[in-house]
């Protein structure tokens, strides 16, 4: 019976330690969570997801609402896990911050957001995530977005929304504008070709919109959780 008890400890303390710790992935990348980070990039606040200029590096301050173990850095070109994290000054674990340098890929791209994941190895579901994306010369069309209760006003060409899948969320413009699913995970409907309702899916959705009087467009990532 002891060894039995001590057994069963065992599997417990693994579970734990391994268990807790994995979601699941596509392209090796973890699907979006609904548990979001604190960012501040270059003095920019953003909780979950949003959008940055950019620049020739970002200092992030990265804050969750229990003790990072790990964190995984991702964009179009690189993908970093990073087991110690610089903690600046008496800091706790859960605070830390992060510099990168983009690389000309990357500042070249058309798009290449960057990703954030958060791991904690002994909380169950506390994996935490973000997802940056960054302004381009390229998209220039101002859109209104709805997005999980929140009004977010006009914004600039390009925008991102971060909602439980199957709910249902908005975007308009002033404007016509045509559509392109650069992805098949998307599931959007329009009456007007103005006002769009977008239904978040378990997969990233990247729709692109075209103003068809000035060719002006917008870039709209859809995250579902």
């Amino acid at each position: 019976m002891k060894n039995v008890l001590i057994f069963i400890f065992l599997l417990l303390t693994w579970l734990l330690h391994y268990g807790c710790a994995s979601q699941p992935s596509y392209n090796g990348i973890p699907y979006p969570s609904r548990y979001q980070l604190e960012l501040v990039i270059n003095g920019k606040s953003i909780t979950g997801s949003g959008v940055v200029q950019k620049a020739s590096k970002y200092l992030i301050t990265i804050k969750s609402n229990v003790d990072i173990d790990r964190f995984q850095v991702a964009t179009c070109q690189r993908e970093n896990t990073i087991d110690q994290a610089y903690t600046p000054g008496w800091l706790s674990k859960n605070i830390f911050q992060y510099t990168i340098w983009p690389t000309n890929v990357e500042n070249e791209a058309s798009a290449c957001p960057l990703r954030i994941f958060s791991y904690n190895d002994t909380v169950p579901n506390n994996n935490l995530f973000a997802y940056v994306d960054f302004y381009d010369e390229k998209t220039k069309l101002n859109g209104a977005i709805s997005c999980n209760g929140w009004m977010m006003g006009t914004i600039g060409g390009v925008s991102v929304c971060h909602a439980p899948i199957g709910s249902v969320q908005r975007i308009t413009f002033q404007a016509p504008v045509n559509y392109n699913k650069t992805t098949t995970t998307c599931k959007i409907d329009t009456q007007d070709d103005k006002v769009f309702n977008f239904y978040p899916l378990k997969d990233q959705c990247f729709l692109q919109f075209r103003e068809r009087s000035t060719g002006f467009n917008h870039r709209l990532t859809v995250l579902g959780y």
